[in-house]
């Protein structure tokens, strides 16, 4: 009975069936185990690969697991009433933890399992595909690669499976060394990326399926990713620390600078030859009503229509955490999102030597003349709208909200004075994230026509090409023994013209060019913070470069309210998550199936 317990969470499942169709699949996913005949057709093998898609998205569906990507960083802080947010955000995580790390574990192994049959099935059933059979074959290694990436980041070493478990669960498997994991990686996505494999545009009957670009996106990120662990060496300390040094990155043959060089010439193939721009209007990549429509947004998962009745678990949940708070009314939807369990960290709003704690928060906050930060942070004052409770979440915007301004007495009679008086001390909890929306042009606090908020058809976009460019300037530095180049240079500089609101008398001061002569690899962090934020990324840049600790120290609020603040971390244990407890007492092999330092 405990093996059949806890056969859910490992990757050796003998069975997997997919969920029935959801409204923005155009066609039912096939059972992956139904039958010993799946894949006999094109049609079959159609569908399954976007049941595949179905189970990618459903990872950011869940609302808690797409924010170990987030929270723990110098970005966001989290709500002190939501016991597992406030788990991940305080690094309290253990490995009995029962509400996210199982279902992040759990859910990329269903992916890569079903990915494994796909694969072999088709493999099997067609000894000489044609283009389309090709590209689902393409399209379920990418994922089966991502899948990968995102549990060696989080876990390190991770059991590696491949192939279709045709018997009993083999409960003897246990980790395998992160050099065969990335090894595993690069050879799905470079069989992947062969051109002609998989489209180079987006599909326009099902956005949602890979193209060529993207694909060759990840595995700029991946190569990037394997770079900068390997020459900080702190994950390889903490397997050193448990005599298992062999199972980490020091074992990868490439030198950081040639992982640092495969980066750069994947990223520059794109940047040179996909034909993908920045949108101009940095706005349009977060609004419902331009979905599938920006070529930025590269890779967009896909979500419903927003009506109660369509299905409530197709809508990216994890969404509304980040949002201005107006009401509390579960029938009505406003333009930005209504809940606000996630508020953005001090540091990413202040500036120079305003402090938190008595401590300097380090410069890298939004200038003024930074047309970011209007959109995403809302201004940063709140002021009740005259609803007779006193907590801070039936609370509104009223300060820059979408194109037209309110003043505090327009909406409530308070005047600045008395907002500026506390706003330093107690912004960090009176603001919200403002950077997903659904139309454009409208105040946040107008009503939609939208009737759920577990139904949001705000797409969620995993890769775009601002993250490729900001790729590529740091790939291009480092490559370059940390000395920026003008491909550095010119990187940046795209992405922060498109940041400067150049009618603001600031901006020039401000928000200057970047110069390679005095670019530096913090540039590259903090333009990334500052345009990637909230994309369930920035943990994994710090964990990446080595800054985790000292960012996430850097960003500690002060407590009130019923928000929690955190405790200054000094363990770099951290930097891995711990393996679910449940997968090592099933496992009959102790050995290889080891929890990570300090769990």
């Amino acid at each position: 009975m405990k093996k059949l317990k806890y056969s859910y969470f490992l990757i050796v499942i003998l069975s997997f069936t997919m969920l029935g169709c959801d409204d923005f699949l155009t066609e039912k996913p096939v059972d992956f185990r139904s039958s010993s005949t799946s894949y006999q057709d094109e049609a079959g093998t159609y569908s399954g690969v976007l049941g595949l898609y179905q189970l990618y998205s459903d990872l950011y569906i869940h609302p808690n697991t797409p924010l170990i990507g987030e929270l723990g960083t110098d970005e966001s802080i989290a709500n002190g009433n939501q016991a597992a947010l406030a788990a991940i955000y305080r690094y309290s995580l253990t490995s009995n933890d029962l509400f996210v790390l199982p279902d992040w574990y759990a859910m990329h192994y269903k992916l890569i399992s079903s990915c494994n049959v796909l694969i072999d099935r088709v493999q099997n059933n067609f000894p000489a595909p044609n283009a389309s059979i090709q590209r689902m074959v393409g399209e379920a290694k990418v994922l089966r690669a991502w899948s990968y990436f995102r549990l060696v980041q989080t876990f390190g070493p991770v059991p590696l499976v491949t192939k279709e478990m045709m018997t009993e669960i083999d409960w003897k498997i246990g980790r395998t060394p992160v050099k065969e994991i990335y090894s595993q990686i690069i050879t799905d996505l470079s069989d992947a990326t062969v051109v002609g494999v998989l489209p180079n545009v987006r599909d326009a009957k099902d956005p949602i399926r890979l193209s060529h670009w993207v694909a060759k996106s990840m595995l700029g990120k991946v190569y990037l990713t394997m770079a900068s662990t390997k020459e900080t060496g702190i994950v390889d300390d903490l397997f050193s620390k448990i005599n298992r040094a062999e199972w980490g990155y020091s074992k990868i043959t490439e030198t950081p600078q040639e992982l640092y060089k495969k980066a750069e010439q994947v990223l520059t193939d794109i940047k040179t030859n996909s034909g993908i721009t920045l949108e101009p209007d940095y706005r349009k990549l977060f609004v419902a009503e331009y979905k599938n429509q920006i070529a930025e947004n590269m890779w967009e998962l896909q979500a419903n229509d927003g009506k109660a009745s369509a299905n409530p678990n197709r809508g990216f949940s994890f969404i509304y955490n980040y949002g201005i708070a107006v009401g509390n009314t579960f029938g009505v939807v406003y333009n930005a999102i209504w809940r606000k369990n996630i508020m953005f960290a001090p540091a990413l709003m202040l500036r120079g030597d305003q402090s938190i704690n008595n401590q300097v928060v380090y410069v890298g906050g939004y200038e003024e003349s930074d047309k970011r930060k209007p959109w995403i942070l809302s201004g940063g004052r709140m002021v009740t709208d005259g609803q007779n409770v006193p907590a801070p979440q039936y609370w509104r915007a009223i300060y820059n909200v979408g194109t037209k301004v309110y003043t505090p007495t327009e909406k409530t009679g308070k005047s600045v004075a008395v907002q500026e008086n506390t706003w330093l001390s107690d912004s960090w909890y009176y603001t919200c994230v403002t950077k997903f929306r659904f139309y454009l042009d409208k105040p946040m606090d107008e009503l939609t026509a939208l009737t759920d908020v577990n139904s949001l058809p705000l797409n969620f976009t995993v890769i775009r090409y601002a993250d490729v460019l900001l790729m590529l300037a740091e790939a291009s530095m480092q490559a370059n023994n940390d000395v920026a180049t003008d491909l550095t240079a010119e990187c940046m500089n795209l992405v922060r013209a498109r940041s400067r609101d150049d009618a603001n008398a600031l901006a020039a001061n401000e928000l200057p060019p970047y110069d390679k002569t005095t670019l530096t690899m913090e540039n590259i962090l903090n333009e990334r913070k500052l345009e990637l934020c909230f994309e369930s990324i920035r943990w994994f840049d710090l964990a990446r470069t080595g800054k985790l600790l000292e960012k996430y120290n850097l960003a500690i609020p002060a407590p009130a309210q019923n928000m929690t603040t955190h405790s200054i971390i000094t363990d770099t244990k951290h930097y891995l998550y711990p393996i679910p407890q449940s997968q090592i007492d099933v496992s009959l092999n102790k050995t290889d199936m080891f929890q990570n330092y300090g769990y």
